[in-house]
């Protein structure tokens, strides 16, 4: 089977990136060629290494869905695919494949298309997939239809708890200030205020690790939240290789999220976190989640069953000094965060996918 895979953020290598690729990795252990639409200059394989896939035999090839090809070239030159994979910022692409799947990963509350003509186009769609429920709800409002629900992948048996240190980690992309009008999706600067008040409050041995990928016109808001932090026992990195992230979330023993804090999200829905990869990636490293509770999060975790949410910067700081404190609690809710991470995967997402093509 031929197979083309799209996504217009392919270098940003985010949650839909991972999501795609690791599409991509299953049509090739299917022994199906595949190619990626991407024109710009960019390392495949270093993208697979950085999410720990082996895409060795896909390819990119020139993107159809640039402006270097017309409507009608586009149709035509992707009539020769068995099946497109799209991820969509929005838009719903047509093309001439046997089978396409698309996948929304952002809550989009507007269309640039009137909503009927968003349903005849995904028509021609044999799957629209969705990262998590709360994302589906509001896409099958936006859109007028009735989506599928295919959790991202999490290459789970790759994580393993190490020996715990007293380390909270924070695994999250470090944004530019002027990213969506100053808003700040991963709420760093709220978190490490927060731990700079433990700090204050007496708490001892204890650091805060944050890590992320950031690019050079990012680079800035990352040296400020690295002079926010300065005289903490606070350590940020970026752009870490992957057997260094496996490394630290093998080391903690508490991984806190805080997307969506502090946000409207009846109103803004695309700033709560959609799903939660890096928290699940914790989970299976045997680190108790402790995550602002809104978006996909409330899909993974049951609070207090394995792992714990939080709604203002009070209970973080106190829902973590009671784990802290009780060692016997932070065990148990490890034990079943573990278990639970089992559920999202890789070969679950493998095995959803085949069902998708049958």
């Amino acid at each position: 089977m031929k197979v083309g895979i799209y996504s217009p953020y392919l270098d940003t290598l985010g949650g839909g990136e991972r999501y795609i690729l690791t599409a991509a990795e299953f049509f090739l252990h299917r022994k199906d060629s595949v190619d990626i639409f991407w024109d710009k200059d960019s390392d495949l394989q270093d993208m697979a290494a950085r999410f720990g896939l082996d895409l060795k035999g896909a390819k990119f090839v020139s993107n159809l869905f640039s402006g270097n090809f017309s409507f009608w070239q586009r149709l035509r030159k992707s009539y020769r695919y068995d099946l497109i994979l799209v991820l969509s910022d929005g838009s719903i692409p047509l093309t001439l494949a046997k089978k396409n799947f698309i996948h929304l990963q952002v809550p989009f509350q507007k269309s640039n298309r009137p909503k009927i003509v968003n349903r005849l186009k995904l028509l021609t769609y044999k799957a629209v997939l969705c990262n998590s429920y709360f994302t589906k709800k509001i896409i099958d409002q936006t859109y007028g239809i009735t989506s599928s629900v295919l959790y991202p992948p999490v290459d789970v048996n790759r994580f393993q708890p190490g020996k715990k240190e007293k380390v909270i980690l924070s695994v999250g992309r470090f944004f530019a200030a002027r990213h969506l009008h100053n808003f700040a999706p991963k709420k760093h600067q709220e978190m490490i205020s927060a731990f700079e008040e433990l700090i204050d409050s007496g708490l001892k041995d204890w650091k805060l690790r944050l890590l992320g990928a950031n690019s050079p016109d990012q680079q800035s808001s990352l040296e400020q939240l690295k002079k926010i932090a300065q005289n903490y026992p606070i350590e940020i990195s970026s752009n870490v290789d992957y057997e260094d992230l496996k490394t630290s979330f093998a080391q903690a023993s508490i991984y806190w999220h805080a997307a969506g804090f502090g946000e409207d999200l009846d109103k803004h829905p695309e700033r709560a976190e959609h799903f939660g990869i890096t928290t699940v990636e914790a989970m299976a490293s045997g680190a108790v989640p402790v995550v602002f509770a809104g978006g996909g999060q409330k899909e993974i975790i049951q609070d207090s069953v394995n792992g714990l949410f939080w709604q203002t910067p009070g209970e973080l700081q106190t829902k973590t000094i009671q784990l802290i404190k009780n060692q016997s609690l932070t065990r148990k809710l490890a034990e079943k965060a573990l278990i639970r991470s089992r559920d999202f995967s890789k070969q679950k997402f493998f095995r959803s996918l085949e069902d998708l093509l049958k």
